[in-house]
């Protein structure tokens, strides 16, 4: 998760705190309901942020994902667990706010591109778990994630994101089809961050599991990373 700008000088809370009910429905679905399946979606997030060129140039430029691709994975998979352990109002969820704030603070990231990266965190769960999960989410499951995000986003002073669920929806939708362009960052951060995910396995399933994962995706985030398409009879 990225972050707008500066936040206030005196590091006090100025938002309306986050309901305790969307916090706890929150930390059911990812510890409790759907653990497995909110980690693959938020891993799927994670690789469509590589599809804007804006996004994947800059981390190539920092050379951390290509590099480090394991650091950064897991300090955006921490990032993500101890906002939700804790929550974002709590003296130590407001750390991590001003951690990310004080990270990102130095590069020049478009609104756009934050809003990208928030709605991807609400989006990728709500259809993946529609597609492979046990059941769908509950319209209060979605609205919780939404309300948890949105949340964040205000806290990182993020102005330009969606107010509702469904104009999240359509912008995650429309960046899709509209920002996703091809580009050899693209391909260069998105290779590295699949050979770290790929590592544990044993080489020869490597082809494989990387084929499932092309059968997962759009054709739009395959043109983008310039990865074939799955063969047909895994799509």
């Amino acid at each position: 998760m990225t972050s707008s700008g500066s936040e206030p000088a005196s590091g006090e809370q100025t938002e309306k705190p986050l309901d305790p009910v969307v916090l706890e429905r929150c930390r059911d679905l990812v510890g409790l309901l759907f653990p497995w399946d909110m980690n693959r979606a938020l891993e799927l997030a994670l690789l469509k942020t590589f599809c804007l060129p804006s996004i994947s140039g800059l981390l190539h430029q920092t050379g951390e994902f290509e590099q480090r691709p394991r650091k950064r994975y897991d300090d955006t998979a921490l990032i993500v667990a101890e906002l939700v352990r804790l929550g974002p109002d709590t003296p130590g969820g407001r750390a991590v706010i001003q951690r990310l704030n004080r990270i990102h603070s130095t590069y020049a990231i478009r609104q756009e591109d934050y809003a990208y990266v928030l709605s991807g965190f609400v989006a990728e769960p709500i259809c993946w778990i529609e597609s492979y999960g046990w059941r769908a989410l509950k319209p209060c499951e979605q609205e919780a994630l939404f309300l948890f995000w949105d949340h964040v986003g205000s806290l990182m002073n993020l102005e330009q994101r969606p107010r509702c669920l469904r104009e999240l929806m359509e912008l995650n939708q429309r960046a899709n089809l509209e920002l996703f362009a091809c580009a050899k960052s693209n391909q260069h951060i998105a290779d590295a961050t699949v050979a770290m995910l790929l590592a544990p396995w044993p080489a020869p399933l490597h082809r494989w599991l990387r084929s499932i994962m092309s059968s997962l995706l759009e054709p739009e985030t395959l043109n983008s990373l310039n990865w074939p398409t799955a063969p047909a009879w895994q799509s």
